[in-house]
């Protein structure tokens, strides 16, 4: 039996959750952007910053970037 590298699916994965914190983090410091607990109203912010998280020519989905916020402030 051949052995496969399942875990670069994982490292992929955990890399894109650090990179789209670290753009969170740098779009709040850069545009003194303070980010809504809202989703609502967060959804209108996030079509201001949303070419930054632009990914393979697909924009990321809103909520997602949303979740990730609530991470952000809790880790970094």
């Amino acid at each position: 039996m051949k052995k496969r590298k399942e875990y670069m699916g994982i490292l992929y994965s955990l890399y894109s959750e650090l990179e789209d914190m670290y753009k969170l983090k740098s779009a709040d410091k850069k545009k003194d952007i303070i980010f809504s607990t809202s989703y609502n109203n967060f959804k209108g912010q996030y079509e201001n910053i949303k070419e930054i998280f632009k990914v393979n020519g697909r924009f990321q989905n809103s909520y997602s970037i949303f979740k990730k916020i609530e991470r952000t402030k809790i880790i970094l």
